[in-house]
């Protein structure tokens, strides 16, 4: 069984951070971002105040783990931790080495070890940790929206920190390479005193991530993505 720690390899994340980051630039035409602002004041407190932040993604594509290495270490600038599917991470141990922390579902105690190691490794600090609470890939428009409760108890353990909501989508639009489409929608501050009840806390942002999965259907069939700014160009087109 894999093990995970605080040793990260350093010639492996700068290794990862490139190689991703060129994966990107030949296999997508561009990443697009939205709410670029909101983040960027959210990366602002987390420094200034030394403060976690727990990132919150949908997971909809085999990409989604390459886009973390990649969104972390080369946009947000913050070094941390992400969650990743134990049966993933045998076919790719090298993840280990540059962030990722294995979860086991079906494993409670297994999964709470993970939770607690980073939640101890970023408490009180301007630190990272992304979560993937749909724990599996999911296609955007599966209703309705399941959220396990990790995120929920990985506030509970640090105690205060700020939460960023983001929507991830990868679609074909009039090029030959895909877009992914990353929406930064919620950013706010948290205090494990203040938290609302679990249920309804979860509850209430299933609801909100299939609101915004419907949005964006809305705004990408009308051609209004105006919102949206370009973080990543790729490669262009053959024949056009």
């Amino acid at each position: 069984m894999i093990e995970f720690d605080n040793k990260k390899n350093r010639f492996l994340i700068f290794f990862f951070r490139k190689y991703f980051e060129y994966s990107f630039k030949r296999n997508f035409f561009r990443i697009n971002l939205k709410g670029k602002e909101l983040l960027e004041s959210t990366i602002r407190k987390s420094k200034s105040s030394e403060i976690p932040v727990i990132l919150i993604l949908n997971h909809p594509n085999w990409w989604d783990a390459a886009f973390v290495v990649h969104f972390s270490y080369n946009y947000m600038k913050m070094d941390g931790y992400c969650f990743m599917e134990y049966k993933q991470m045998k076919d790719f141990k090298f993840f280990n080495k540059i962030g990722a922390v294995p979860i086991i579902r079906e494993n409670a105690e297994y999964s709470l070890k993970s939770l607690n190691f980073v939640a101890e490794s970023i408490k009180n600090k301007s630190r990272l940790a992304v979560i993937f609470p749909q724990a599996e890939l999911t296609h955007n428009s599966k209703k309705p929206c399941k959220l396990y409760s990790g995120f929920y108890y990985l506030m509970t353990k640090i105690e205060r920190g700020i939460i960023i909501c983001g929507f991830l989508d990868y679609r074909f639009t009039t090029e030959q390479r895909p877009e992914l489409f990353v929406n930064i929608f919620k950013s706010y501050k948290f205090n494990s005193d203040g938290l609302p009840e679990k249920l309804s806390y979860i509850k209430s942002l299933e609801t909100e991530y299939e609101l915004i999965y419907d949005e964006f259907e809305k705004d990408f069939t009308a051609s209004n993505l105006a919102g949206y700014e370009m973080i990543l160009q790729g490669r262009n087109s053959k024949g056009k």
